[in-house]
This record gives C-alpha cells, sequence and structure tokens, in this order.
C-alpha cells in the first residue's frame, strides 16, 4: 500500500468529497476548516489534499465517481433554491394551461400551492378539457422541472478573481435570510455610535414595526461609545447610517427594517460582481426582495470614487453563519 492511499484511506467520505471539491477549486483547505466545519474534525487535511493532487488523473477521477455514486442525488429545484416568486412570469406566459399543471406537479414544497394563487386568475377561465392532464411520467417530470428551472441556471466557467463571493452561492435560502438579518443587525449596531447615534434615532422616531424594540436595544447599547472614534470607524458609521436610512425609506414605515439594511448591506459587498452572478443570488429570495437587491446593487456598482469593500466582512459572517448551521445539519444529513 503506497503512502498517499494509506493517507487517503484514513479519510471520511465526507472529508473526500471536500478534498476532491477544493483540489477542483486549485484551493487548498484553509488551517481552520476543521473547526468551522465539525464533520472534518481528526482529519490530516494538508496531507490528504497534497495526497488527493499526486493521484493519476484516471484515479482521481475514480475516486471521484465513487463519492458521487454514494452521494446522495438532488433535484434541480433543491440545488437551485429559486424562490417561488420568480417563476410566476414564466407560468403566465405559457399558453397552455396543461403545460402549467404539470409544470406545478413537478415541483415540491409551497410552490405549487403559491403559484397556482398567483396565477389562478388567468387559470380560472380554462375550459375542463384542457385541465385533464395526467401524471407524468418520472423522466417527464424531470426534464420538465429542467426545462422550468433551465433560465435560473449560472452558466460558464467563473473567472478565479470571482471565487470568494461565489461561496455565496452555497447559501440555502434560510441561511441567506440568516446572512442579511445579521448584517442589518450590525449595521444597526455600528450606526448607533456616539457620533451617529441621533442621526438613527430620527430616522426610526415615526417607525412602525415590532423591530423597533430590537433596534432601541442595538442603539442603547452603543450609546456609551467612545465619542474619540477613528476615522475609519466614523466613515463604516456614517455607511452605515446611509443604510438605515435607505432601508426607511424602502420600507415606507412599516416592515422588516433589519432585514432590508442588511441587503443594502449585501449589495456593497457585490458591487465588484458580475450582474448575471448577482441575479441568480437574488433569485434565492422573495422576488420583491431579490429585485431590490438588485437595484441597489446596479447603484453601487455605478457609483464612481474609491470605497473600502464591504465582501470581506460579509464572507466572514457568512462563514459564521454556515458554521453555525452546518453543526447539526450536517451530522443528520441536509434535508
Amino acid at each position: 500500500m503506497t503512502t498517499t492511499q494509506a493517507n487517503l484511506d484514513d479519510a471520511t467520505s465526507f472529508a473526500r468529497g471536500f478534498l476532491l471539491a477544493s483540489h477542483w477549486a486549485e484551493l487548498a483547505p484553509d488551517a481552520d476548516a476543521a473547526t468551522r466545519v465539525p464533520r472534518l474534525a481528526g482529519q490530516n487535511l494538508e496531507q490528504e489534499f497534497e495526497a488527493i493532487g499526486l493521484l493519476p488523473a484516471d484515479r482521481r477521477a475514480a475516486l471521484g465517481n465513487v463519492w458521487l455514486e454514494s452521494t446522495k442525488r438532488m433535484r434541480m429545484d433543491e440545488v437551485l433554491g429559486v424562490h417561488w416568486s420568480w417563476l410566476t412570469d414564466e407560468l403566465l406566459q405559457e399558453q397552455s394551461p396543461a403545460l402549467v399543471l404539470l409544470a406545478l406537479g413537478c415541483l415540491r414544497g409551497d410552490a405549487p400551492k403559491e403559484l397556482l394563487r398567483a396565477i389562478w386568475p388567468k387559470m380560472r377561465g380554462a375550459k375542463s378539457a384542457d385541465l385533464d392532464v395526467p401524471k407524468p411520467a418520472p423522466a417527464l417530470a424531470a426534464a420538465l422541472r429542467r426545462t422550468v428551472h433551465a433560465r435560473f441556471t449560472l452558466l460558464g466557467d467563473r473567472p478565479r478573481e470571482e471565487q470568494p463571493a461565489a461561496g455565496l452561492l452555497l447559501l440555502r435560502p434560510r441561511d441567506l435570510y440568516l446572512l442579511v438579518q445579521d448584517l442589518g443587525l450590525r449595521e444597526i449596531s455600528r450606526a448607533g455610535g456616539s457620533a451617529h447615534r441621533e442621526g438613527v434615532v430620527r430616522l426610526l422616531k415615526d417607525y412602525q414595526s415590532a423591530e423597533v424594540a430590537r433596534i432601541a436595544k442595538l442603539l442603547k447599547g452603543q450609546s456609551q461609545a467612545d465619542d474619540a472614534a477613528d476615522d475609519e470607524a466614523s466613515r463604516a458609521g456614517g455607511v452605515a447610517v446611509d443604510l438605515v436610512k435607505q432601508a426607511v425609506e424602502a420600507t415606507g414605515g412599516e416592515g422588516d427594517v433589519v432585514g432590508l439594511v442588511g441587503l443594502g448591506k449585501l449589495a456593497l459587498a457585490l458591487a465588484e460582481q458580475p450582474a448575471a452572478f448577482v441575479r441568480v443570488l437574488a433569485q434565492r429570495m422573495h422576488r420583491d426582495l431579490g429585485e431590490r437587491l438588485i437595484e441597489w446593487y446596479e447603484t453601487a456598482a455605478g457609483s464612481e470614487g474609491e470605497r473600502e469593500s464591504a465582501l470581506p466582512e460579509v464572507l466572514d459572517r457568512m462563514r459564521a453563519i454556515l458554521t453555525q448551521s452546518t453543526s447539526g445539519s450536517l451530522a443528520k444529513g441536509d434535508a
């Protein structure tokens, strides 16, 4: 038995998949990967990553095939995580009620119910004969599902410099929501520093939402901040105040201001990314929020002047969210 084989024999199935993906991306595992992802604990990732690279191409491909065969297969809609609200226009443009019903029958979760409610005004006038649709064979259902979701895939290789942001596409819709909320809370707390607190209080004076109590607590916690904040902290506080103002204006005085502040922060972080990438990420949210993200991203991308990139901070918070999320879910499988 070679040293390379011995190294890989000691790796768990999960670790092998992680290492194969790392090799494909040409990125060695971070030194703290086993800490951030509990299922990698006890693995010698540096040695095992080197062993993967030493394998002949045919054996590495065979190892990948074996790993794929042992991995749960997922449907396209599960992988993409597209929010149902982005499918409404596609179904409204379809002239055949039968095809609409076939498409609805191929989707999972709450999507069919919500979509039917959205397109019902058009469907209610259909003739009974047009609605008599038999259940499709599994192969046809899969083909229809791929057709419906094909426009939401991000095609083509992404350039290397985009890879850090591409990690955001690993987030499930629930984790993306948690990230946006986390970013919003951090920005509001930052805006509550001594130099900016009164401005935020004025912005939220007439705000009608259950969020006010949570925001007030954050601002109170910052009220004793040091008055002699450095220039960098002051600039960051100013940006945070602008994000709060933008969110309040967008809600019209009520709604999830925390989430909208976080959405604004995410838009700033994506300012250097391609529009197609941002659209794919936006499609994992409700369409109203996704379109707002695109709008704010376009504003940030088109602004002139130098600015400090918000992407590193967002990615750092993403890693924290994934660590919390995967600690339990990886052990039991991602449902």
